[in-house]
């Protein structure tokens, strides 16, 4: 199967990084020799030089083969037509683009976006999906990770065990089985691998572990954990006020919480203010400790660090983890940075590129696959997908279902009696959603179950 990227910035290069490591036939296209040049270095695809738009380039591409175009350029508008030339000339059947500015995307729902006008088959809005990614994690405080699935009525919570949790060196059967709310433990990284869950298990301090459970139990097992019940946010302070900042603040205007961002460009400053009601924006240099405490930031519930520069935002983290607050949420999007993250103790990281990587790799997938949640740098996947009549699975018992070794049923969704836990004699039935974990080398196969 050939999937073509139009585009070979961060966030196309991730993409197709994603895409080889599931044995597709990759080509990326772009009019940067330069960074073609890096997407060579780093990946065994096919390159082509040239503006991806362009007719000719899409058929020395092969885009008449391809099952699948993926348009993540920073230009909506040649991300636009790129989807509509492999549309009507070449017949592509799955088109993807990555539209960012807000007078299209209000159309998404309209009659833009159609076979008869504009034919993209998949919006993809980098910024919209990470801002509720760091929404999510200002909801859970313990948590350095989590997703919703089944219509939000499963949970997806990543944890780092502390060292004074009352759960280490509890098996997890007697975990699960003495807890007043279920959930399932999916998956255990300890020093960097990874650990497929078993009942005579136990967990470590440090241990980073991946639990499902009800959302209406999410407090509950959190507790459970060794996180107490934390004060609600109701302060934020927000570092960067880039398209990210922007998105993170209208969503924290509208669920009332008091919100101020600092912005170092002075016209993107005064622009913020214009476009939001309710906010308090700063034109300032956002590692600068006088200003952190003119501006009472050691006050306040949470500090989101989201501008553009990686390095910025780390070190405003440790700023604002020095000077007393408890949440801080660091956005990163070089891999590179992430060994240094750890030792910094910075846990609460958000990834552009493996957020945008799970919502296109959610259209990737065989089968019907409601979502899709790439964990631990993008060395796992979380997928949703519905069983149907020709599902090999479909009237299996779990205990019979051959899994391969790195594959976990996380659990079952079904419309009427909401999550089912996975036992050895449940049957998946169809119509059921079934919540898999699988390691990226396993990917292959869990898609053959459907």
């Amino acid at each position: 199967m050939k999937s073509i990227v139009i585009g070979a910035g961060d966030v196309g290069l991730n993409i197709a990084r994603h895409l080889v490591m599931e044995d597709r036939d990759v080509v990326v296209i772009d009019s940067s020799l330069e960074r073609l040049q890096l997407v060579n270095e780093t990946l065994d695809v096919q390159t082509i030089h040239g503006k991806g738009a362009h007719p000719d380039v899409l058929e020395r591409a092969g885009a008449g083969n391809a099952d699948m175009l993926i348009a993540v350029t920073q230009s909506d508008e040649v991300n636009m037509v790129a989807c509509q030339m492999a549309y009507s000339l070449f017949n592509v059947p799955k088109k993807i683009a990555r539209v960012r500015h807000t007078s299209y995307l209000k159309l998404v729902k309209g009659h833009l976006f159609t076979p008869d006008n504009m034919p993209i088959d998949v919006i993809i809005s980098p910024e919209a999906e990470v801002a509720d990614s760091i929404i999510r994690n200002l909801d859970i405080p313990g948590a350095f990770d989590s997703n919703y699935f089944a219509e939000g009525e499963i949970a997806l919570i990543g944890i780092n065990i502390q060292e004074n949790s009352p759960v280490i060196n509890i098996a997890l059967k007697l975990l699960t089985n003495s807890a007043d709310t279920e959930f399932v433990a999916v998956a255990i990284y300890r020093g960097g691998r990874g650990i497929t869950p078993r009942g005579s298990d136990h967990l470590e301090a440090g241990d980073e572990v991946f639990f499902v459970c009800r959302t209406s139990d999410i407090h509950d097992v959190m507790n459970l954990f060794g996180f107490e019940s934390q004060k609600k946010v109701r302060r934020v302070f927000v570092i960067g006020g880039g398209f990210i900042g922007f998105e993170v603040c209208k969503r924290l205007v509208a669920r009332g919480i008091s919100t101020r961002v600092i912005e170092s460009d002075k016209a993107r400053a005064l622009h913020l203010a214009d476009m939001i009601d309710d906010i308090t924006v700063i034109h300032g240099n956002a590692v600068d400790s006088d200003l952190y405490e003119q501006e009472n930031v050691g006050q306040m519930d949470a500090v989101l660090a989201i501008t553009n520069d990686d390095a910025v935002n780390i070190l405003a983290s440790v700023m604002a983890k020095q000077i007393g607050v408890e949440v801080v949420v660091t956005r990163i999007n070089e891999a590179n940075y992430m060994p240094l993250i750890d030792n910094l103790n910075l846990h609460k990281v958000v990834s552009p590129l493996e957020i945008t990587a799970s919502r296109i790799l959610q259209h990737v997938r065989r089968g019907f696959v409601h979502s899709l949640h790439t964990i631990h740098e993008g060395k796992a996947q979380v997928i949703e997908a519905q069983v149907t009549r020709t599902s090999k699975i479909v009237g299996s018992h779990v205990m019979d279902i051959d899994l391969p070794e790195g594959v976990t049923i996380a659990a079952i969704y079904n419309a009427k009696k909401g999550m089912i836990l996975p036992r050895e004699m449940t049957i998946i039935r169809e119509g059921d959603r079934v919540i898999f974990f699988s390691a990226v080398e396993q990917i292959s196969e869990v898609d053959e179950l459907f």
